[in-house]
């Protein structure tokens, strides 16, 4: 009886250890798919701003990282060119900040990244978007679906490694705008000759913060600061 006994506890303990060491795996398989879920959809954030507005752009960084977990390292701040009136006007000075300053650094990341203006508040996960080569998350108004074709606003727009390529090839070769213009023809574009995919948020996930702006007129954020 006691053999019976010891080589039913034996038995009894081996199948307590097997099921350990099969939930150990799993567990572990389930932490390596998360894991690489998340280094999937995380790309980095390059926000344009300028030497004036330095504090609220570093201010809009501290909220991204507290809302949403974004690794500090990850919300990438690069300053633009200052208002000349000649070279630099309120039209097209972002163009040339993103042109020369931000894409440059976006490209050398090498990975899937986010366009973002400096005073971007999302309402939603910007992680929680379709998987395109570009995604327009947070704007003003407008549709590249209307009788116009242009979006109005910039403030988060997502581009894919493709995405970025063929958009410094194509801001080499235009001449330099107004950036949602700019946006809304470079889309158009690769949307008509389905060189890249794109998608437009409906509703957007966010909106722009109250700040001094010197491209912004005031009367725009009393149409635009509220979410949706």
């Amino acid at each position: 009886m006691r053999s019976k006994r010891r080589t039913t506890k034996r038995r009894t303990n081996q199948r307590r250890t097997t099921k350990r060491r099969t939930n150990q795996r799993r567990t572990t398989n389930q932490r390596r798919s998360i894991r690489k879920t998340r280094i999937k959809h995380t790309p980095k954030f390059y926000m344009i701003t300028y030497e004036g507005n330095m504090p609220f752009a570093k201010y809009t960084k501290e909220t991204l990282h507290k809302e949403y977990k974004i690794p500090k390292k990850n919300i990438i701040i690069v300053k633009g060119y200052a208002i000349d009136k000649q070279t630099y006007t309120h039209t097209n000075v972002i163009y040339h900040g993103i042109r020369d300053k931000l894409l440059p650094k976006m490209l050398q990341g090498g990975e899937d990244a986010y366009y973002i203006e400096d005073d971007i508040r999302f309402t939603e996960n910007p992680f929680d978007i379709p998987k395109k080569d570009i995604v327009w998350s947070v704007y003003r108004n407008g549709s590249l679906e209307s009788k116009k074709r242009v979006i109005t606003g910039s403030q988060a727009i997502f581009f894919s490694k493709k995405a970025q390529k063929l958009l410094k090839k194509h801001m080499d070769e235009s001449r330099p705008i107004q950036i949602d213009g700019y946006f809304s023809k470079f889309s158009r574009q690769m949307k008509d000759n389905k060189k890249l995919t794109f998608h437009q948020m409906k509703p957007k996930i966010g909106y722009e913060e109250d700040h001094q702006s010197l491209i912004s007129k005031d009367k725009d954020w009393k149409r635009y600061k509220k979410p949706n």
